[in-house]
């Protein structure tokens, strides 16, 4: 019987409330890992470079810069992750802005618990 690599996954959230939500969710998965959570891009960017992980999950709204920005900088430092925008912002607009920063997909926060883990999963089927 072999063994499933598990995703490994970094958050990028600046609200600590929903970055607790988040470790605690994809840990309840089971084939996930969380091994870094940060609360602002420059965090985000600095541990996706350290630690290569498979997945970030990235606002777009945060402190230090917008987050299209982040997600450009992200695919410099490490071309081979795969970037989930997880927003508020209006789905529809940020969604398409997302994809051409080189998004990888785009979860709605209010449909956050029904969509996160499908679309970790295709994103990552696709890899």
């Amino acid at each position: 019987m072999s063994v499933q690599p598990r995703t490994r996954v970094v958050v990028v959230e600046d609200h600590a409330e929903l970055r607790t939500m988040y470790v605690r969710f994809l840990d309840d998965a089971g084939d996930l890992d969380v091994i870094a959570v940060c609360g602002s891009a420059a965090d985000g960017i600095e541990a996706t470079a350290r630690l290569r992980p498979d997945v970030v999950l990235i606002d777009l709204s945060l402190p230090d810069m917008p987050g299209m920005d982040a997600i450009t900088l992200l695919h410099a430092g490490s071309p081979g992750v795969h970037v989930i925008v997880v927003s508020g912002a209006d789905a529809a607009v940020a969604a398409r802005a997302a994809q051409a920063a080189g998004a990888a997909a785009y979860v709605d926060k209010i449909d956050l618990v029904d969509q996160l883990l499908p679309t970790i999963r295709h994103v990552m089927e696709g890899a």
